[in-house]
């Protein structure tokens, strides 16, 4: 009995031993497939963290992309701004000066003097007189315009009569052609006027005005008032603004047909303060008719 039971013992201790030993390594085996779990979990659980990273990382230098380009953008926009305002700037510096060149000129427009004429003249034959000669009515026409804003004052005005006589030798332009222009009689305030085909012979005395006030004020123009001037004389004094000087004589002459007779009126205006701009003359030349026609020349 007893060697029986120890086989039996031996047995039972065998079936226990197999049996735990199997049991072990099942549980061996369930540790390590647990093992193998933890560390696919460990291992996805890094790859979701690195990858959670990486997107962090892109997130971070997409937030930096969109603040630098933000801040160009900015930069830009400063710089922009910055380069309208000194543009405006200036064009309001240019505005500026542009308007006080407007103002100046609106001074020296309102504070200038200006003045507009007309002159006609009218020949018309009255009647034949003799063989060579007619007689002739010669109207004359004048009108001063004040254009300015401001009061003038025509301190001497004169009326000047030349007869013009074409000379003997014109000079020959081409072969039997004979050619000179008319040119202007002379004045009282531009006796430098050029004679060229006509030689002028003055038919008299100007009639000639000055405003009393101004005689001594006129400077070297002050030679022009002579005994024959009229004191205080007609078309003399202060003019308005828009206002007009106006006269009209008719001239009776005895000529030759043909014969040129030149007009000037020459007029001064405050007095020649204003140098030469205030010293004004103006000419218009009429050849008398053969015939009954009447001849005027205006402008």
């Amino acid at each position: 009995m007893q060697p029986l039971s120890i086989i039996i013992g031996g047995c039972w201790i065998a079936f226990l031993y197999f049996t735990y030993q199997e049991k072990s390594e099942a549980a061996s085996l369930t540790e390590k497939q647990l093992l193998i779990q933890q560390a696919q979990i460990v291992l996805k659980t890094q790859e979701q963290s690195n990858k959670l990273d990486v997107d962090l990382k892109k997130i971070s230098l997409d937030q930096a992309r969109v603040a630098f380009e933000t801040q160009q953008s900015e930069k830009e926009l400063t710089t922009t701004r910055l380069a309208t305002e000194v543009e405006l700037k200036k064009q309001e510096v240019l505005l500026n000066r542009l308007k006080e060149k407007q103002q100046e000129q609106e001074v020296r427009y309102s504070t200038s003097y200006r003045s507009s004429y007309e002159m006609t003249l009218n020949a018309i034959k009255v009647r034949e007189f003799s063989k060579e000669l007619n007689d002739y009515k010669v109207s004359l026409l004048f009108a001063l315009k004040n254009e300015s804003t401001v009061n003038y004052e025509v301190s001497y005005i004169a009326v000047e009569y030349y007869m013009g006589v074409p000379k003997p030798d014109l000079g020959e332009a081409q072969p039997g052609i004979g050619f000179a222009p008319i040119g202007t009689p002379p004045s009282l305030v531009n006796s430098a006027a050029e004679t060229g085909a006509l030689e002028w012979s003055s038919l008299g005395p100007p009639n000639a005005s000055y405003w009393g006030p101004a005689h001594g004020s006129m400077g070297g123009w002050d030679l022009l008032v002579t005994p024959s001037t009229k004191f205080n004389g007609p078309n003399t004094g202060t003019v308005v603004p828009g206002g007009r000087t106006r006269f009209g004589y008719d001239y009776m002459v005895r000529a030759r047909p043909g014969t040129y007779l030149g007009f000037v009126v020459d007029w001064i205006i405050n007095r020649a303060n204003g140098g030469s701009d205030d010293v004004n003359y103006v000419n218009r030349i009429v050849q008398l008719p053969e015939g009954n026609a009447e001849v005027v020349v205006e402008r």
